[in-house]
């Protein structure tokens, strides 16, 4: 076999500097990549829905809404259409802008039938009422299982 010239030496050394930037920049792609679950992608003054839009949850997972508590909101949930009494509000703050509902024994819900569920829960400002409005809402979607 020949011995390589200057000019194929030069050739090697560039093709395989760029090979290894390839990698080590294919590698550092894959590292910054986020794969982690943030949860839900809310806006505005929702914090965060409870489940995550499209969860698979078990029967007595706790349902609800966390609101800016620096907008002083007040929110009435409702699932597959049927309001959520506001005095059942069991977990959560509601000073604080959460409004949760966990099921239970001597609750409007003991347990989540299986299967999937909708939930709305609709939000105003305190000052007002919700027949007045203005009123926004969030909706989402679980699967108790």
């Amino acid at each position: 076999m020949a011995k390589a010239t200057r000019e194929e030496w030069k050739h090697r050394l560039i093709f395989g500097l760029g090979g290894a930037l390839a990698i080590v920049l294919a590698v550092l792609g894959v590292l910054s990549t986020d794969t982690s679950d943030t949860g839900n992608v809310v806006a505005g003054p929702v914090e965060d829905i409870i489940p995550n839009d499209r969860a698979i949850v078990e029967l007595q997972q706790e349902v609800g809404i966390d609101l800016d508590a620096d907008l002083h909101l007040d929110a009435q949930i409702f699932v597959d259409g049927v309001e959520i009494p506001a005095d059942e509000y069991n977990a959560g703050d509601i000073n604080l802008g959460q409004f949760i509902f966990k099921p239970g024994a001597g609750r409007s819900v003991r347990e989540w039938t299986q299967g999937p569920h909708t939930v709305v829960v609709q939000y105003w400002p305190k000052a007002s009422s919700i027949e007045v409005g203005p009123i926004s809402q969030e909706t989402w979607t679980f699967t108790a299982a």
